[in-house]
């Protein structure tokens, strides 16, 4: 890990907080950066590609980038054309405008991007806010997916890594224009950033705990975290999923403390053709504590799906 990323004194000048919202390329230690490239739609992305076969695209959630996908990347790559990026302003992705944080302008700008890349999901797996920017995507701005997995899928009021400790300030954030670089400077302490996490049920080893700390120490990935939690809008999102409820698949965790298992349940009752899977003692962070885990319930689904013939 390359402490100076985030303890350099210069973090607070007015010219590291500009070069902060820049697209660039990961460190060269991140996770899976071998397949790492920008792609630039007028949003500059961060995308990481591999494999062959079906299209399968990985969506984090708020406050996270395509690292949380390591292990599920790589064992996706072996059988399958898999695509993970970092959602705007998020990671090593530019922001989108001012305005434009919300679940319509991320689900328009990123297929965008996959008009771009010319890349058609065969299934969309998102964890947290990723599972809603999936379904959103699926009903509104491509052909459906054979199916969508929602991994502690933040459906209802706004949940994620860093809600608890940020979202509180969201909506104040205009009005203190600093905040961003005074919460990068307090994620400068790894114990700090470990606390946090482990707030949201999940304990992670300390290398991807460091994988968060060198995110959260960058000023301007705070501030497009807390841009999102402030535009955030779901009202109508569960009024909408009707079409694609037997396409749809939810995991949920029981030791999640940042999207309890609870609004899993009621969307399974309003919607009985959702699929429900539990997965017992992981928290918020399944899919970077036990991502082997996610795997094996993406090959169930994918052969499920198969089966009815979809």
């Amino acid at each position: 890990m390359n402490q100076r990323a985030c303890s350099s004194p210069d973090i607070w000048s007015e010219a590291n907080a500009q070069s902060d919202l820049a697209a660039q390329l990961p460190p060269a230690n991140w996770p899976n950066r071998e397949h790492s490239r920008i792609v630039d739609t007028g949003t500059r992305w961060h995308v990481q590609r591999a494999g062959s076969g079906p299209g399968i695209l990985l969506l984090h959630g708020t406050g996270s980038s395509a690292h949380a996908w390591e292990g599920v990347f790589e064992g996706l790559a072996q059988t399958h054309d898999v695509l993970a990026l970092d959602l705007p302003g998020h990671g090593f992705t530019s922001p989108l405008p001012s305005g434009r944080m919300h679940l319509d302008g991320i689900s328009s700008a990123l297929a965008n991007l996959l008009r771009h890349i010319e890349f058609t999901p065969e299934i969309i797996v998102g964890h947290s806010a990723g599972a809603a920017i999936a379904l959103h995507l699926s009903l509104h701005e491509i052909r459906q997916p054979v199916a969508v997995i929602g991994i502690n899928a933040a459906l209802q009021p706004f949940g994620g890594p860093l809600a608890g400790l940020f979202a509180p300030l969201a909506k104040t954030m205009t009005l203190l224009p600093l905040l961003p670089r005074v919460i990068a400077h307090r994620a400068r302490d790894a114990a700090v950033v470990r606390r946090m996490l482990e707030s949201t049920g999940s304990r992670l080893p300390a290398e991807k705990v460091d994988w968060y700390r060198q995110l959260l120490c960058r000023s301007g990935h705070v501030a497009a975290t807390l841009r999102m939690m402030a535009d955030w809008n779901l009202r109508t999102l569960l009024d909408e999923i009707g079409p694609i409820a037997a396409r749809t698949h939810l995991v949920v965790a029981t030791e999640d403390q940042a999207v309890p298992p609870s609004p899993a349940a009621m969307v399974k009752q309003r919607y009985p053709a959702v699929s429900v899977h539990q997965l017992d003692g992981l928290g918020h962070l399944a899919n970077e504590e036990r991502p082997e885990l996610i795997l094996d319930y993406i090959a169930l689904v994918e052969q499920q799906e198969v089966t009815r013939g979809h």
